[in-house]
């Protein structure tokens, strides 16, 4: 599977599974590659699986809080 991966804080990052050639098949690839950030240590924040469409998510479309809250 391939994708994006945006970088926020040192060990923040939002996935998504934007990619035009290796696109995730399922929500389970979804839930796979975010299982295996947060393996290596990372705090992930997935755009997730759209149900309507059965693609991944392009937008964010929650707030993700700051380090501090």
């Amino acid at each position: 599977m391939g994708g994006e991966v945006w970088f926020d804080e040192m060990l923040r990052i939002y996935l998504s599974g934007s990619s035009g050639r290796y696109p995730p098949l399922c929500a389970e690839h979804m839930e796979d590659a975010e299982q295996l950030f947060t393996a290596v240590g990372f705090e992930v924040f997935s755009l997730g699986w759209d149900q309507e469409t059965d693609t991944p998510r392009r937008v964010l479309r929650e707030r993700v809080p700051k380090a501090e809250e």
